[in-house]
């Protein structure tokens, strides 16, 4: 019995060395684990880190290209706006030209029976240019072509060579040059012919353009109503 008790004393020492170093070993080794995890921790935030500095790299490179395709869409509106101006622009022309062409009939008296009345129809230019005419030659003053061009611009050039064309084919009108060489004003003026000064002036003013009809009709008065206006510059569009 005593050498049973002996060997399992002995037998009790081996096994709790044993458990030591096992215990030792699973320290060791969990140890090692730790430091494992933490490295691969380390290593996972290096990833992260780079991954970021990628992303803000990704950031600056797209950011010009933001600003630019932004850039180019306020271009495209911006061009959009133009054509849409533009497009404005030319139909209001093409209203003005319509109604500048619209045809207008005058009652006349007839040259042969002064009480018969005669029918002519003229285009809406023809009519203002015909009252200016008379309104130069009531107001002894130059035709302000200035104002047609501001009006209808270049055709204040084709009004000008109308009443030119009229003064050399017919008596009823004369137009002469006036107070400069480049100025010109009417001294005959046979309402007879060409209508009166009050049924001109309400024929133009009846457009339904204002611009061209109302509002050019006064800015012709507003010109005859001072003669110092002839002095304010040439009259010739």
């Amino acid at each position: 019995m005593d050498n049973i008790s002996f060997a399992s004393a002995i037998v009790s020492i081996v096994l709790a060395l044993v458990s030591i170093v096992y215990s030792l070993q699973s320290g060791f080794a969990t140890s090692n684990q730790f430091e494992g995890i933490k490295n691969i921790e380390g290593n996972i935030q290096n990833e992260l880190r780079k991954f970021q500095a990628l992303r803000d790299t990704i950031s600056q490179a797209v950011e010009p290209i933001k600003d630019t395709v932004g850039e180019l869409q306020r271009t495209t509106q911006d061009i959009q706006k133009t054509t849409g101006d533009i497009q404005k622009a030319q139909d209001n022309m093409k209203r003005n030209l319509d109604d500048l062409n619209n045809p207008i009939t005058l009652d006349v008296s007839d040259l042969k029976d002064s009480s018969k009345k005669r029918v002519i129809t003229l285009t809406h230019t023809m009519v203002v240019t015909l009252y200016a005419a008379f309104m130069s030659k009531e107001k002894n003053m130059d035709i302000p072509f200035h104002v047609f061009a501001n009006f209808i611009g270049a055709k204040s050039h084709y009004a000008e060579g109308m009443l030119e064309t009229l003064s050399a084919l017919d008596d009823g009108i004369k137009l002469e040059q006036g107070s400069s060489p480049t100025r010109k004003k009417v001294t005959n003026f046979n309402e007879d012919t060409f209508g009166t000064k009050s049924d001109l002036r309400d024929k133009a003013i009846a457009n339904p353009n204002k611009r061209i009809g109302e509002d050019f009709i006064s800015a012709i008065d507003e010109y005859y109503s001072d003669i110092k206006n002839q002095q304010a510059k040439d009259s010739v569009g």
